[in-house]
């Protein structure tokens, strides 16, 4: 096989995967939830259900991924000091910048058992969280970035 063949054949072997895998996240139907406390919107697929079971009305429990993961989303108050909370929040863990549908860019978490990710504000931050087996947040990590990118204030749906 000549070099130039072999590079077309690489080069087709990366397109396929790349558009296999953006059929994979983008082809989801999705439903839109939202918080009118802290203002937030994230679209989840339509199969999952979502249930406010929080005292306080800051966000919800996610249902439908696996029986075996704990997914949430939630609005907080930003209480105590910036440098003390990310030291809180990232012990231990893994953390990059993330960006969102619409622009803005908060932080993505990985820890042992956990992925959140993160929009923060001046006064709030906002979590999309899932808690499980590792392996299992891995082999879904894709679907929960896609999920994680709709998240948004004040907008039910991102044209």
């Amino acid at each position: 096989m000549t070099p130039r063949k072999l590079r077309l054949k690489i080069i087709l072997l990366f397109l396929t995967l790349g558009a296999n895998l953006f059929a994979q996240t983008s082809t989801i139907e999705t439903q839109s939830i939202g918080n009118p406390r802290f203002n937030f919107w994230i679209d989840i697929p339509k199969e999952w259900t979502a249930e406010d079971r929080s005292a306080n009305g800051d966000g919800f429990f996610i249902y439908g991924a696996d029986s075996s993961l704990d997914i949430r989303v939630y609005g907080s108050l930003r209480v105590i000091d910036e440098e003390e909370e990310w030291a809180i929040l990232t012990k231990g863990c893994k953390t990059k910048d993330f960006h969102f549908l619409d622009g803005h860019i908060g932080k993505q978490i990985s820890c042992d058992y956990s992925l959140s990710f993160i929009r923060l504000s001046k006064d709030d931050l906002i979590t999309f969280y899932v808690h499980g087996p590792r392996a299992l947040i891995m082999s879904k990590l894709k679907l929960f970035e896609t999920i994680a990118k709709s998240l948004r204030r004040g907008k039910p749906k991102i044209h």
